[in-house]
């Protein structure tokens, strides 16, 4: 079990370093974005609202 436990450590160690090299990469490339932004808002707010009856 300890050998597995080592090993699963070693592996650990080394992914870090690729995790933050990839982590950065992202981080530098991504552009902030909202989605009020891409939703085409202006036909919804134009349309009539409709009245909505309710009954028991």
């Amino acid at each position: 079990m300890k050998i597995a436990t080592a090993d699963s450590a070693r592996r650990l160690v080394e992914l870090e370093r690729i995790a933050e090299e990839l982590m950065n990469r992202h981080l530098t490339a991504a552009r902030e974005w909202f989605p009020h932004q891409y939703v085409p808002w202006g036909p919804a707010l134009r349309r009539a609202p409709r009245r909505v009856v309710l009954t028991a």
